[in-house]
């Protein structure tokens, strides 16, 4: 009987299905979204990571946030059955079709999770299609979201956005090394810099003494850095951070940093060159 009223409830309240976000792979033969919220809630542990989880588009409703065809946001006021809407926006409303709305999402899925489109979230440190980096603060069924930058915001696709990763390793480093944030790194120019961001689409925000911007990570080397475990310096091509060298120059310095790019920093009395590791031999 409970699955005959759950099959009726699916077909006649369409409604209800659209009001909770499914994921994406939960099977077919599923009695109704009811049920798989009412599953979830009993074992949150089931549930799917956020890249797995679609939100299902309902009817408009009043109050819904909404974004229209010119991307201009504002609040249902009313719906009408002719297929519009009163749309509330800053300092009027307007009439619209509801075609042209796109919904704010909400974390309906999971209360404790951000509303994400793809795997844009709500929250996410993104890089846009233009390097400035932002916070999404709002993502519409439509596929765009709402990116706050320092002073100002915009409404941007998705699939223009990079969120922040915890590490990327392009195609271009050495297997065993990623940049991540907080790593130093050497940039094309063979200055010093550390990262702050690295952004799923290869690009990273580093920081200078007293600038930061951009760049692409295949530009960047890694600092080189020994085993902790096993308190050994970091070393490459024979030459390991302490050592004292001596350049093609005849000047003797300590050797201050290795880089994944064969180059390295080397400490004498008055300044600290980046110079290629093969010019330096050890001082004996």
């Amino acid at each position: 009987m409970n699955s005959i009223l759950l099959i009726v409830a699916f077909f006649v309240a369409p409604e209800l299905r659209a009001q909770v976000a499914v994921p994406a792979d939960f099977p077919e033969a599923a009695a109704s979204p009811r049920e798989v919220l009412r599953q979830l809630q009993a074992d949150p542990s089931a549930a799917p990571p956020i890249e797995a989880i679609r939100t299902v588009e309902s009817s408009l409703e009043p109050s819904d946030e909404v974004l229209d065809d010119k991307d201009r946001a504002g609040k249902v006021v009313e719906v009408f059955s002719n297929g519009k809407a009163k749309v509330q926006y800053s300092f009027r409303s307007r009439i619209v079709p509801t075609e042209s709305l796109a919904r704010k999402l909400k974390p309906e899925y999971v209360p404790a999770s951000p509303a994400c489109y793809g795997k844009v979230c709500v929250g996410d440190s993104v890089l846009d299609a233009k390097g400035s980096v932002g916070t999404v603060t709002n993502v519409f069924s439509n596929g765009r979201a709402k990116v706050q930058y320092s002073v100002t915001s915009s409404i941007l696709p998705v699939a223009e956005l990079s969120p922040r990763t915890a590490s990327v390793r392009p195609p271009e480093f050495p297997p065993a090394i990623a940049t991540k944030a907080q790593d130093r790194v050497l940039d094309a120019a063979d200055e010093i810099a550390t990262v702050v961001e690295v952004f799923s689409n290869g690009q990273a925000k580093i920081q200078y003494s007293f600038t930061s911007k951009v760049v692409a990570l295949s530009s960047l080397a890694n600092e080189v850095r020994g085993r902790p475990a096993e308190t050994r310096a970091a070393c490459l091509n024979g030459l390991c951070v302490g050592d004292r060298v001596i350049d093609q120059g005849g000047s003797v310095g300590t050797l201050n940093a290795i880089y994944s790019n064969g180059k390295a920093e080397v400490r004498y009395s008055f300044s600290s060159p980046i110079v290629s590791l093969a010019s330096l031999a050890k001082a004996r």
